[in-house]
């Protein structure tokens, strides 16, 4: 790993000691590292070796049987899976899933629910401050992102979307699975 780049060398994601396990398979078994701010960090290793389920926890979707996972810090093990982008980590998935007929602007826009001072609710009865906040975000969003429709769209265009997306949620982290691995070098580090 890289040297640390903040100053006082505590890492911005902290790995410790995780294992997992389903029945009597061990998914997981004591993985620990530091990833620091400013560090690209790459996880690789063969199908079956417990990539995805490490990402699984990173966002929260499974509860490792043992060890901590922190970021800036904190532990992230307590808090509910809705709120790990809050936090400032942001996961993709290896199966690219846009909104195929919604605009690419449309898909971006679903990216800034995590940053939104609306909710579920607000947004389902599309009450008044609804249109306020799609006027907050569309302004700044509709240059980068534009207006096609994604089922118009090639793989290696699409896969950019997913990336821009995850970028409007001003995230700290963002997880990458293998196949965006192409959009590392331009999301990484994040713009404040």
């Amino acid at each position: 790993m890289a040297e640390p780049s903040s100053s006082n060398g505590s890492a911005l994601l902290s790995v410790r000691d995780v294992s997992v396990r389903f029945g009597g398979i061990v998914a997981l078994d004591g993985v620990s590292f530091d990833v620091f701010t400013g560090q690209i960090a790459g996880l690789i290793g063969p199908n079956g070796a417990g990539k995805t389920t490490l990402f699984n926890c990173l966002s929260r979707l499974y509860t490792p049987n043992s060890g901590e996972v922190l970021f800036e810090g904190k532990s992230i093990l307590g808090r509910p899976r809705h709120d790990i982008p809050h936090i400032g980590i942001g996961r993709t998935f290896q199966n690219v899933a846009l909104f195929d007929r919604m605009t690419v602007l449309d898909n971006v826009k679903v990216g800034c629910h995590s940053v939104s001072s609306t909710s579920f609710f607000d947004n389902a009865l599309q009450l008044p401050k609804v249109r306020v906040e799609e006027e907050r975000i569309t302004p700044r969003w509709a240059m980068s992102a534009g207006c096609s429709r994604v089922t118009s769209m090639p793989l290696n265009r699409i896969i950019p979307v997913v990336g821009v997306r995850n970028l409007v949620n001003r995230l700290n982290t963002v997880v990458l699975p293998a196949p965006l691995g192409p959009i590392r070098a331009w999301m990484w580090p994040r713009s404040t």
